[in-house]
Order: C-alpha cells, then structure tokens, then sequence
C-alpha cells in the first residue's frame, strides 16, 4: 500500500467521548484520497484550473480501535478498484506505535463541477495513472453488518409520516444553511456538510472545545449502577444524494433498526424541509460504551426503551 498521510492527533480532535471524533478519521481518510488524486496528475492546483472538486459520494468506514491524544496516525491505502461508476479507494489509519488499526475505509470519490455540482468524468490520463495504483481489497475492510447496496429512497413525507413528524434525538429539529458555512459558490462546504448530515446538529466548529462540552451535556447520562454510558459508532456508510446550499433548511430524521444486546443499527434521511429533496442516506451500527471502562457494555435498559420508542420498521 502507498503510503499517504501522517500527523499526531491533536487536543482538538477529541469529542465529548474522550477518543478522536469520527469527523476527525475522516478528515485524515479526505487527506488520503487528495494525496492519491495528486498522484494520478490531478493535484489541488490543478483541480481547479478544471473547475472541479473531489466529492466523496459514496464512503463506507469501519472503526477498529479507539484513538486518543498525542498517537500518530498514518494513512495508507491505494486504488481498490476501477469500474463504470469510475474508482473506488481505499485507506487505512494505522497506530503503528501500538501495531493497531484504527480505521478502514471504502470510498466512492466523484468529480464534480464546482458551480453545478454535476458529476464530471476523471480525466483519461488521470484513470491510467490510477491504474498503476490498484491493489487488492483487504479482506477485513469488508462491511461486517452493513449493505452497501444502494438503499431505496424513501420521500420528506413517507419518512415523516412514518415517524410522526419527530425527529430523534428530538435537538434534530433542523438547521437552516448559513452563508458563512458555504463556500464562493453557495454550497456547503464539505467538513460542515458532513458534520450537519451525519448529526443532524449545526456545530460550532471553531470552538471545539466549547462544543465538547456541550455535546457532553446533551448526549452523556449515567446509568443505574453510575456508569457513564454513550453510543459510540462500529460503522458507517454515508451516500450523498444532493447539496444543501445556502438558504436551504435542512431536516434529519432518524430510527433505529436491529438492536441487539450490545450494538444497534440506525439510519438518517437528511431532506430540504421545504422542497422534500433528500440530500443524503447514512446508515451507522453503534455500540454502547462504557466511557470510565473503555469498553463495550450491553445497552442499558432504560437506553433500550428510549431508542425503541423511536424505532421505525426497516426500509424496504
């Protein structure tokens, strides 16, 4: 594998869990996959001469190992494969430190016009190159609990009738775009896109630190015994289907599906409210952690009863 990427984690990485944010493992996966489109002759100076940016449309992940402060991460990967939909990259964070691997990752990365957002095929030249860079899909970056077949799409109205018009957790009551989120073009930029469609929540993004907090606040309860217990993701799979641009009011449903003694799987619809486009599917399987332990615990009871009251019947 190539070599891509490397950098300690820093204070700033962490999130109200006590380990680095899975924004931040996809940040270092963003990293890896510029460095192997500069490889191919399409480096950031160039990509823009073209008038095109990297969208990472399809992206599977899989975290393996918690990762906390101070440990340096190194991102390797190479081109899995090349196909009609164009190439599909994988990438890897490893802990050489501790000989541990903290992440996978399987992405589907697209060209897109930056004033359209229209797709735009990858260069001819650009696709040999890649070619030079294939190698063999590592058998244990293979989705565990996940199918990523594409989902059918389900309308703004059949999701909000099926959920009463609730979102969950109920701080999803939606997020109108500003225009210091956007860039020149009036999209979202991509690292708060993520953030707003993967959460559901505008975050405060200058301030991590003072977010940390907050997010403790809101999501962190004990439990009978003491215990201070959290969702943490296994797994995710994030399909962009559109781009919010600036005005746009953005709403995430959410439901959980499939709960099991230790983990649970749930899906995010992220809609326009006022034009019912749908922006984005994501699917997670989350794990209940004991934060003072740092392990996986069985779902709380009282955690169990929440979420069901929430629960939906799986998506066709």
């Amino acid at each position: 594998m190539l070599r891509l990427d490397e950098a300690p984690i820093s204070p700033f990485e962490i999130d109200h869990l006590g380990h680095m944010n899975v924004r931040h493992y996809g940040t270092r996966a963003r990293r890896g996959v510029a460095k192997l489109f500069e490889m191919a002759g399409l480096p950031r100076n160039e990509l823009k001469a073209r008038g095109v940016k990297i969208v990472l449309g399809d992206v599977f992940n899989h975290y393996l190992r918690e990762q906390f402060e101070g440990a340096m991460l190194v991102v390797q990967g190479g081109v899995s494969r090349i196909d009609g939909d164009g190439v599909e990259i994988f990438v890897e964070l490893i802990n050489e430190a501790k000989d541990e691997r903290a992440a996978t990752f399987l992405i589907r990365p697209w060209l897109c016009d930056v004033k359209t957002r229209a797709r735009v095929p990858v260069p001819e030249d650009a696709s040999k190159r890649a070619a030079q860079m294939l190698i063999d899909m590592p058998a244990y970056a293979a989705p565990r609990s996940l199918d990523l077949s594409k989902p059918v799409e389900k309308s703004f109205a059949e999701i909000e009738q099926l959920s009463g018009g609730e979102t969950f957790p109920p701080q999803m009551t939606g997020v109108k775009i500003k225009a210091e989120a956007c860039d020149e073009h009036g999209y979202l930029k991509f690292g708060t896109a993520q953030e707003i469609m993967m959460t559901g929540f505008e975050i405060d993004l200058a301030d991590p630190l003072k977010e940390r907090e907050r997010r403790k606040d809101l999501e962190i309860a004990r439990d009978p015994a003491g215990r201070r217990i959290a969702l943490a993701q296994l797994e995710n799979r994030q399909l962009v289907l559109g781009y919010p641009r600036v005005g746009d009011n953005i709403k995430t449903f959410s439901a959980t599906f499939d709960h099991g003694a230790k983990t649970l799987r749930a899906r995010r619809w992220v809609f326009n409210q006022e034009t019912g486009a749908l922006y984005a599917i994501l699917d997670n399987v989350m794990i209940a952690l004991d934060l003072d332990a740092r392990r996986a615990v069985n779902v709380p009871d009282y955690m169990r009863a929440n979420l069901k009251s929430r629960a939906l019947a799986e998506p066709a």
